[in-house]
């Protein structure tokens, strides 16, 4: 069957056409706000949400009246429906029944679950190892792990299941805050948004230094206005030496989450994916696997983080096409009466 594919993030929202054989066409993204500047509200990001999905089935010429959506969300979920939190969307605010939402506009059948899991469904498919984990360092960061041996394959029956950018590693009473409205969390840190938020404070603690980074002298960039996309990205790709230094040092507690994580669980690979971590790229997965065999150092059990940790970059459109995936595989393609 062909589906809608839905893939949201804190930033941007995809959608596309994912076919029969796993592929994935007639791609759009556009940006959506969210509700943690107080500029909207939480009930109007999720209207324009649901509108601008309808509006993407109404105009494919690829999709039938009867193709369902499925939904790949940046949040918990329960029992295939149910939300639990989407913090780096509307904060700690409540969140609708986003499918019956959906159902009541579309008439099509929502297929709901986790990014993250939607590309774990993926990757199952294209990994040869037996347990693995995919984390995704973007607005915010989580995981979710895979197992071949267990009949849940995807481990996400709870909604804590992967939420490690919900862990707290900073126990300072000024630690960063993170969008749940906790401080000290792995994602309010490690996160795309956590980045941007420790070199804005860089900047403003030590504007010398950061005045002779490519952030400023070539990307017009000054400590106000610095954002991911137009300036701290392109100059740590470049290898500035400023911005490069921030992005290790917000990196550091996602290593040691990391490392644990691959005894705790007996991992045999880690796939990083997101949008910040994949639009950095190879210096992004570098930088992740120094700063992780720097924990290894004097275990008995010492593991080659080059052997494990690899980025995401192999398979694109992951999330889109493993809620496609997860449609086919777990549900009937039964209609959504109005």
């Amino acid at each position: 069957m062909l589906s809608l594919a839905v893939d949201l993030g804190g930033t941007f929202l995809r959608c596309g056409v994912a076919t029969p054989d796993g592929a994935m066409t007639a791609i759009e993204r556009t940006t959506v706000p969210n509700s943690l500047d107080g500029k909207t509200s939480p009930g109007a990001v999720w209207d324009l949400i649901v509108s601008r999905i309808d509006d993407y089935g109404r105009r494919s010429p690829l999709l039938g009246a009867d193709d369902p959506i499925a939904f790949a969300f940046p949040g918990p979920i329960l029992n295939g429906r149910t939300i639990v939190a989407a913090p780096t969307v509307t904060g700690d605010a409540p969140v609708p029944d986003l499918a019956a939402l959906l159902e009541a506009r579309t008439a099509r059948q929502v297929f709901l679950l986790n990014d993250v899991s939607a590309a774990a469904w993926h990757l199952s498919e294209r990994l040869d190892v037996s347990r693995f984990m995919v984390v995704t360092v973007s607005s915010g960061i989580g995981s979710k792990a895979f197992d071949r041996e267990s009949t849940s394959g995807v481990i996400d029956d709870v909604a804590y299941a992967g939420e490690i950018g919900h862990c707290k590693v900073d126990a300072s009473r000024d630690a960063p805050m993170c969008d749940c409205g906790a401080r000290g969390h792995l994602g309010a840190i490690a996160s795309g948004r956590g980045t941007l938020r420790l070199a804005r404070r860089v900047a403003q603690a030590d504007p010398d230094v950061f005045s002779v980074s490519r952030c400023v002298t070539v990307y017009g960039a000054t400590a106000t206005t610095l954002d991911n996309e137009r300036h701290l990205v392109p100059a740590i790709k470049d290898g500035d030496a400023w911005a490069v230094d921030v992005m290790r040092r917000a990196m550091e507690p996602l290593a040691r989450t990391l490392s644990a994580s691959i005894y705790a669980f007996g991992l045999e690979r880690i796939v990083v994916v997101g949008g910040f971590a994949l639009e950095v790229g190879e210096r992004y997965i570098a930088t992740l696997r120094e700063l992780m065999d720097v924990e290894q150092v004097g275990s008995p059990f010492a593991m080659r983080s080059e052997d494990i940790v690899v980025l995401g970059a192999a398979y694109p459109d992951a999330t889109l096409l493993g809620a496609a995936t997860y449609a086919r595989r777990f549900f009937s393609g039964a209609k959504v009466q109005r």
